[in-house]
Order: C-alpha cells, then structure tokens, then sequence
C-alpha cells in the first residue's frame, strides 16, 4: 500500500536535523540534496542569498532552557531569548557549511536569515546547561552567618593527616565549631565514625571523615565544606 508523501517528507526532515546538529555521530555537515559552497571563512553560499522564511517546510532549530535541541515548522512556538538565535533549514537550499549555519532572529521582525559560526551555535546547548548547573549551586556560606548559627563539625583524622588538619582550618576559616576525634588514639571514635559512614550509605578507606552539621564527608574538600555549611544553615 504507498504511503502518504507527507510521512516520506516528514521522515526526510528529522534526518535532516538529526544529521544538522550532530546526533548520529558522523562529520557535522548537512546533505540535503544540494551541495553546499563556502567562501573565505566557510560562510554558507546557496544562490548567494540567505534562504527565504517564505518558503515551504522550513524547520526552525533552537535551544530550550534545559539545553536540549528542539524543533518545529511554526515559530511562535519557540518563546523567551531563544528566539534571538534560531537555526533555519530550508528544503532545496544549502543548510549550512563546514563552518557556519543560517540562523535568524526571531525577536526582530522582518531580520532576513545570517551566517553563523557553527561551533558558536552547536555550544550554545553546553553553555545553557553549565549557567543551569551554576545558577543552582548554593552560594558559599559566610562565616558570621555559620558562627551565628552555631554549626558545629566534627573531623574523625589522625595527628599525623595533613588533610585533616587543612579541613580543620578551612571550617574554622567558616566559621564552625570544630571538635577533632582521633581514631588511632580512641576506639571509640573509630567506631562512631564507622557508624556514621554506615548510616550515610559511606565506607571509609581514607580520613578524614567530617561531620559537617549532619552531613557526612570522606576526604577534605572546600566546595563539599560549603555546600554542607549552606545546607546546615537551611536546615530548621
């Protein structure tokens, strides 16, 4: 039984993009019946003029705010500062070169489509994920605030660990109350510390182990510091 064009000229599409922006892992360029010109810096050539937004099946390529890629043939789906970068792949013209891409403002009315860099474009997913895992990140605690609140720590090391001893200053530097437990001197404190790690889902193959207003630490770290401090501080 033949099938309906429209699902060959749907199918058509998605390779294009698939093969557009990278995700079946061969060389980063387009194929799409044409052959793709460059001049000088690689900007893409078709009929020495940037494809018209007019033309049938135009696919429009953006980064959403998670850093995902994604698609559409309506524009006014794609919303916020994302429609200030938008890829567009116009079927019958060149949809790129080994360097630069066609992109358009959308925000901007009436702008025809310009060349891009491509790894400039193709960077824009990484870098939209890195501000998102930034933008979470607690911010460090200050030390008047860790004092005020009376957060206290505990290091589980040996007189002989210099890394028990950095993190003994990096939390007083913070300024918690620090006791220290040596458990080569007090078996009691290997126990509790063994305890603990038990508790944390943890094991322990190296000290110091922290205690760090309830959350436990292997090893000395200042960004693991920070973000028990700041998560001490939020607690009730």
């Amino acid at each position: 039984m033949p099938y309906p064009s429209s699902i060959f000229s749907y199918c058509r599409k998605i390779r294009l993009v698939l093969l557009c922006v990278g995700f079946l892992g061969g060389p980063l360029g387009c194929q799409n019946g044409g052959t793709t010109q460059t001049h000088g810096t690689g900007t893409p050539e078709a009929a020495s003029a940037p494809p018209r937004l007019d033309s049938p099946g135009v696919l429009y390529v953006w980064v959403d705010p998670s850093g995902t890629f994604k698609t559409t043939e309506v524009p006014t789906e794609i919303q916020g500062p994302a429609r200030s970068l938008v890829r567009v792949m116009v079927p019958g013209h060149a949809s790129g070169s080994e360097n630069s891409v066609w992109v358009v403002d959308l925000s901007a009315p009436g702008t025809p489509p310009r060349p891009y860099p491509r790894t400039e474009w193709e960077g824009q997913s990484k870098g939209v994920r890195d501000a998102r895992i930034e933008a979470a990140k607690p911010a460090p605690a200050e030390p008047s605030q860790v004092a005020a609140s009376g957060i206290s720590a505990t290091i589980y090391g040996a007189s002989w660990c210099k890394p028990c001893h950095l993190a003994e200053e990096y939390l007083k530097s913070k300024g918690a109350k620090v006791t220290k437990k040596d458990i080569e001197e007090d078996s009691r404190a290997s126990d509790e510390m063994r305890t603990k790690l038990r508790g944390a889902g943890l094991s322990g193959a190296s000290i110091p182990v922290l205690d760090v207003g309830g959350t436990i630490l292997v090893g000395f770290s200042a960004h693991a510091i920070d973000q028990a401090l700041a998560l001490a501080l939020r607690k009730p």
